[in-house]
């Protein structure tokens, strides 16, 4: 299981229960959300970090 993956199935999961409020808007606002939802899962699961540590070994831990 990679975070792609997992963000993928999030995704699909979350556009079958928001599907019905983004009716009455254009497509694009749905699809917007839907690659926010993607890639905030992608970001909190792939665990990216911004700020590296001073000592090299940190920044793989």
């Amino acid at each position: 299981m990679n975070p792609s993956n997992i963000g993928n199935g999030v995704a699909l999961i979350v556009s079958m229960y928001v599907e019905k409020i983004f009716r009455k808007y254009p497509n694009e606002y749905f699809l917007n959300f839907m690659f926010a939802i993607y890639l905030l899962n992608f970001v909190f699961l792939a665990r990216i970090k911004v700020f590296p540590h001073d000592d090299k070994q940190k920044n793989y831990n």
